[in-house]
């Protein structure tokens, strides 16, 4: 006798009770979803999670170094310390920066500029674009919606405020300068907010020494590769250790999520498994038949196996599958998105392994198995 179509005839069984086959057709379409939303949340929360680590690093250097005491840092203890780990050939930029006020006419903006090296500027911040108006040294980049935003002119003067000191000195201090370019990164909140200039221009405003700066910037290095001995006065921050609470914030909602799948998870399986049930106390008398006919436990138990098996491989490909293409879906035509200035980004994509297929299901089937069995012993324990 071939256990697998006695099970198919059991699952398809017309001498069975219409909830039965109504419970059937809800446990296969419960735990297809089931799988396909699991799959779906853990591939747009890893997908969500490296897309802004990414784009957080294009926009930050990998490193940053500041005076442990200080507000600012002389050139030459950032000479000395570039000495010290000898990082000539790794791109690194002296820069100042602070927050200011960007006002064009009777319409204003508050800022945080920053004033750098124009060709260090393009090592550092991997922008999308920048869009040079005029090639002058004291340059000055607004991003593009900003320039928008502010309905700002080609060639039209506008001025920078230095906030701080006008509180602190009660009086007017500001500059007027033109945007010479707009550049563009992938993240809207930095884009409203930074402008860069040069140095010279940034420390005009500052009204700061020639030596002074606030930090170095550098790529492609980390604090583990700093002998913190030779450079003892001084301070580091990685740009994740920069943005540790905001990439926190943003991942908030992750683990709660997946708590709830997790138990609509487990409701799916138990679905399944009263589904199993069912068919077993069914009127259906043909594995009652077996047992007295003396058909052994072995292929009893194989019967069952194949029923939950079935059941359970139809849900989890179907419902992988729902999600492979829901993914495609998303990714292709992005018909979901969400508020960019709440979020960072504003698209969404899905990034599934097989590997998360593979342990989701896997860790499914062990427990469908179980249980499966433990039913059956508990039906044909008595007979």
């Amino acid at each position: 006798m071939n256990s697998i179509l006695i099970s198919l005839r059991l699952i398809f069984s017309k001498k069975r009770f219409s909830y039965t086959n109504i419970s059937i057709f809800l446990s296969l379409f419960s735990f297809m979803m089931a799988i396909a939303i699991s799959l779906l949340v853990i591939g747009i929360s890893r997908s969500y999670k490296n897309n802004i680590e990414l784009e957080i690093s294009k926009i930050e250097a990998d490193l940053n170094v500041y005076h442990s005491s200080n507000n600012y840092i002389s050139s030459k203890d950032i000479e000395q310390f570039i000495d010290s780990i000898l990082i000539d050939s790794i791109p690194h930029a002296k820069y100042i920066s602070y927050p200011a006020m960007l006002k064009r006419k009777n319409r204003s903006k508050g800022i945080y500029l920053y004033g750098i090296d124009k060709v260090a500027l393009n090592k550092i911040f991997n922008l999308n674009y920048i869009n040079e108006y005029n090639e002058n040294d004291d340059f000055l980049y607004l991003s593009n919606s900003l320039y928008e935003d502010l309905s700002i002119a080609v060639n039209e003067e506008i001025y920078i405020f230095n906030i701080d000191k006008m509180i602190k000195d009660k009086i007017i201090n500001g500059i007027k300068v033109q945007a010479s370019g707009v550049y563009d990164s992938n993240i809207k909140t930095f884009d409203e907010k930074v402008v860069f200039t040069s140095i010279d221009k940034a420390r005009e405003l500052m009204a700061l020494e020639d030596t002074l700066y606030t930090g170095l910037m550098i790529e492609g290095i980390n604090s583990d590769d700093i002998d913190k001995s030779k450079s003892a006065g001084l301070i580091y921050e990685t740009w994740e250790e920069k943005h540790s609470n905001l990439l926190n914030w943003l991942m908030i909602f992750s683990n709660p999520i997946k708590l709830i799948l997790l138990f609509i998870l487990i409701l799916a399986i138990i679905y399944k498994v009263f589904t199993f049930w069912l068919i077993l106390y069914d009127r259906s008398l043909t594995l009652d038949y077996f047992k007295v006919l003396g058909i052994s436990n072995r292929f009893i138990n194989k019967i069952s196996f194949n029923i939950i098996i079935i059941l359970s491989l139809f849900s989890m490909i179907s419902g992988s599958l729902l999600a492979l293409l829901i993914s495609y879906i998303q990714n292709k035509y992005q018909l979901v998105t969400v508020d960019s200035s709440i979020y960072i980004l504003s698209k969404i994509n899905s990034t599934i392994f097989i590997t998360d297929i593979l342990y989701l299901l896997l860790g499914s089937l062990f427990v469908l198995i179980l249980f499966s069995r433990i039913t059956t012993y508990f039906r044909f324990r008595k007979l």
